[in-house]
This record gives C-alpha cells, sequence and structure tokens, in this order.
C-alpha cells in the first residue's frame, strides 16, 4: 500500500472514531457504529501486513469482548455490537509507509500529536542522546512543518530537510551552565527546537513554553532546583537569583526566535566571554520580582546587541595580553617538554650511576686481593650477605625517593598546564588547545612514564640480583 493511498484511506473513515488517543506507538479511538468502510479499512490494514487491529467490543465498563480479524468476514458476529475501541499499533506502519529511519513516529491524528507535544519535558534526563539523533514524526493533518535542528515534524507528504545543527550540544552547556539539583536533569537545546519559519506554533502554548525555558537555561551561570521549581542564577555587574518560569508566560514567535539566535551566537566560540558579556547587561536591567523568562522578553535583544558590540571591543582590548600569554604559554610548554625529556634522562643516568657504583664497589673490595681471595668464604660469609643487604636497602630507598619525586614534580607540571590553558579558555577552542598544547606535552608524558616504568623494572631486577648475589655465584661455580 502506498503511502498516499493508506491516508486518504484513513481519512474517508477518520470521522467514525472518537475520544482519540494516541502516544508516539499506539492509536486508540472509539467507533460507535461500525459500516462497511471502517470494515474495509482494518482489514486492509492486516492484508498488507501494516498491523493486526486490536478490536474489543464494549458492552460496559466492566464486560467486554475481543473480535479477530477473521471475525469481520462474518457480519453476524459483529452486527449491532458497537461501540467498538479500536488499537493500532504505529510502529510497524511507519516503517512500512516511509523509508526513513526506525526512530520515526507517525501520528494519525493532528490533535492528539499537539496533546503529545504539550505534555514533553524540556530537561529530560535522556535528553543528551538527542545530540546527535534526530527526532522525527509524520504527522497526518499538518499544514506546516514545525521544529528545526534534531527535533521536526511534518505531513505525511513531505520530505524531511537536511538541517545544519546551531545549537549548542548538552556537553557545551554543562560545560559553562554550573547545573546544581539533586533531580536527573539534561540541558541539551537540540533535543526540542522551534526555529523553523512557518511553524504552527499556537496550539502548543506549553511547549512553547518549555522551549524557551530549556534555552533560557543556556543563557544562565547557575541552575537549581528548589522543590521542583527551576532557579537561575545571573552573575553579571550585580548577581541576580530569579525563578526561571512562573508557568505562565505567553512565549512569542518573535522571543523564541531571539532565544534561539542569542543561544547560537553566544556558544559559537569562547562562550565564557560572550555568555558574561550578556549576563553584565541583564544583571542590571532584571529585577527579582519577574521570573527570568519575562526579564529576557523584556531586555534580551538589548543585551544581546550590546554584547555583539562591546565583544569586538573587548576582543581587541585584548589582543595583546593574549599574543603576550601564548607567548608565555608555549615558553612553559617548550620547558616542560625538555624536563620531562630531562627526567627520563636522569633515571636512566642513576640506574647506570648506581649500577656501576656496585661493580666497583666489588671490585675494589675483592677483586683487587684476588690473591689472597678465598672464593668459599666470599660465598658463606655473612659479613659479605650484611654488605649486600645495605647495598640492596640503598638501592631501593633510591628508587623510591626518584620515583616519590618524578611522580610529584609530574602531577605539579600538569596542573600548571591546566593552569596556563585557563588563561586562553577564552580565546582558543578546545580542540586548537588540544591539538598545539597538549598533545606535545601528552607524548613527552607517556614516554617518560614508560622509561619509568622500566626502570622500575630493571631497578627491582638489580635488587634481585644483589640480594641473591651469592646462591647465583655458588650456582655457576657448582655448574662449572
Amino acid at each position: 500500500m502506498l503511502s498516499k493511498d493508506f491516508f486518504d484511506l484513513y481519512n474517508t473513515i477518520s470521522n467514525r472514531f472518537s475520544d482519540i488517543s494516541e502516544s508516539e506507538v499506539l492509536f486508540s479511538g472509539l467507533v460507535e457504529l461500525e459500516d462497511s468502510e471502517l470494515i474495509s479499512f482494518l482489514q486492509t490494514l492486516d492484508r498488507d501486513g501494516l498491523d493486526t487491529p486490536k478490536i474489543d467490543v464494549m458492552y460496559d465498563t466492566s464486560s467486554q469482548h475481543s473480535l479477530s480479524i477473521k471475525d469481520l468476514d462474518d457480519p453476524e458476529l459483529y452486527e449491532d455490537s458497537a461501540p467498538w475501541k479500536v488499537t493500532l499499533s504505529k510502529d510497524n506502519i511507519a516503517k512500512k509507509l516511509s523509508d526513513l529511519s526506525g526512530d520515526t513516529h507517525l501520528f494519525l491524528n493532528i490533535e492528539s500529536f499537539f496533546s503529545f507535544l504539550e505534555l514533553l519535558d524540556p530537561f529530560q534526563k535522556d535528553s543528551h542522546r538527542y545530540d546527535s539523533h534526530t527526532r522525527l514524526f509524520l504527522v497526518n493533518g499538518l499544514d506546516k512543518p514545525m521544529g528545526g535542528e534534531h527535533f521536526y515534524a511534518v505531513s505525511t507528504n513531505s520530505g524531511f530537510p537536511n538541517l545544519e545543527p546551531k545549537l549548542p550540544n548538552s556537553d557545551d552547556v554543562h560545560n559553562l551552565v554550573h547545573v546544581n539539583t539533586t533531580e536527573s536533569v539534561r540541558v541539551c537545546p537540540r533535543s526540542i527546537s522551534l526555529n523553523s519559519a512557518g511553524s504552527e506554533l499556537t496550539n502548543i502554548p506549553n511547549l512553547k513554553r518549555g522551549v524557551a525555558k530549556l534555552l533560557a537555561a543556556c543563557l544562565v551561570q547557575e541552575l537549581k532546583t528548589v522543590e521542583g521549581i527551576e532557579k537561575i542564577t545571573v552573575k553579571g555587574s550585580k548577581k541576580q537569583t530569579v525563578d526561571l518560569s512562573s508557568g505562565m508566560e505567553d512565549i512569542s514567535d518573535t522571543f523564541l526566535d531571539q532565544l534561539n539566535n542569542a543561544v547560537i551566537w553566544v556558544y559559537e566560540e569562547r562562550s565564557e566571554t560572550r555568555l558574561q558579556l550578556i549576563m553584565d547587561r541583564l544583571s542590571l536591567d532584571m529585577n527579582d520580582t519577574d521570573s527570568y523568562l519575562e526579564a529576557l522578553d523584556r531586555h534580551l535583544e538589548r543585551a544581546l546587541e550590546q554584547a555583539k558590540d562591546s565583544y569586538a571591543f573587548v576582543i581587541l582590548d585584548r589582543k595583546d595580553d593574549y599574543h603576550k600569554e601564548v607567548r608565555e604559554l608555549i615558553k612553559d610548554m617548550r620547558t616542560q617538554a625538555d624536563l620531562y625529556a630531562t627526567k627520563t634522562r636522569a633515571l636512566v643516568g642513576s640506574l647506570a650511576r648506581d649500577t656501576l657504583g656496585i661493580l666497583v664497589f666489588l671490585s675494589f673490595s675483592f677483586m683487587t686481593r684476588a690473591q689472597k681471595f678465598d672464593m668459599d668464604v666470599f660465598l658463606t660469609n655473612e659479613v659479605i650477605s650484611l654488605i649486600l643487604s645495605v647495598i640492596a636497602i640503598y638501592l631501593s630507598i633510591s628508587l623510591a625517593l626518584q620515583v616519590m619525586v618524578h611522580l610529584r614534580d609530574d602531577g605539579l607540571t600538569k596542573q600548571e598546564n591546566d593552569h596556563w590553558l585557563k588563561v586562553l579558555q577564552n580565546y582558543t577552542k578546545t580542540d586548537d588547545q588540544r591539538e598545539n598544547f597538549l598533545k606535545p606535552i601528552e607524548k613527552r608524558r607517556k614516554t617518560f612514564h614508560y622509561a619509568m616504568g622500566v626502570i622500575i623494572l630493571l631497578y627491582c631486577l638489580l635488587i634481585y640480583i644483589v640480594l641473591n648475589l651469592q646462591c647465583f655465584l655458588t650456582s655457576i661455580l657448582s655448574n662449572g
């Protein structure tokens, strides 16, 4: 069955249904009086493999009887048995009627779709999966497409556009906004968005308010929940803490567009600097009697305009400082890279020094008196055994001190790297920091850690040989 044929057939009999209820996966409705067109529609669903409808004959609230599809072939089995409750599973229908992904959801009734949208939670805990996952809806009777980014709905005879995501992902937001709540809250503006031109938004005031709350939460320094109420903190020229929403705001399409544009601009680059510029203006204009949405509706346009004007001057004023900081950072990074190489060479040198020292000690102690040297005495003498134990203790202490000093130094070096990079976090992208500063140092660190592991193993081997030197020599001489 072609998609258009199915919906034409459904629209022909749709007025037979009352008390329609739809979720993302199920459709149900009451039929007060069955007729041949309804029967044909239900039989066609089963015959074409779209779904096997569930039909319950509703005698009263406590008594019902189920009809099978085969029962519909015999009118005597169902004649005058209405009302019926018809339930359809829409997942298979959506897959058969569209070539889209299996996560595309179908709504046969546009009022049910709007009711579904009104109940959506903008801060749902699993919303972060929509950073890379698109949420699509096919809606019968939808005149104009609605949504945007990774949330989109079109009519059953339209295709989905290829939209380039502009809103930030949830990780970007949570890196900038401190979320302080015992509940599982995720701020992901891509999960529910209404930024496409021509959208039909008049029937979904709650969703519009939810989307506005979601976008507004991207433009704060702190978000927390107190007894189920979202509160935000703005730290600008003044510090303000207000409710995110009163739950009564009438969100206009123009205000939604302003919020979208503001969030996109803030997270485009140097997000902390850009957000702070907007917060400086908002904190002066807003008052603690309004909700944050009300304050944004009144003052966001002016604050965004002033932030854009100030941004260029802020960057120019900091340009010289920025270049100076970059030069200092590069110099410090080079110095630290050289230090890692020096540490590696120092470990190797310490091992060689201690090994050579032991050999020289043994040579001067015994080999210079080879004519008087009694090997049997050497192999069994307790004084010699004590000397070898002292040497092993020295090697153990030497190894422990070197490892402690180098690891402590390594930790301090990493802290210094993080400190210097924080200086540039308002000027450079995270990817640039990782590529230009962190990767070269990380290679040096890995080489140093690898060398340290090898040196520790060699030291342990040397300590073991010194402690068991008499046993080794006894074994060698006895075999010789």
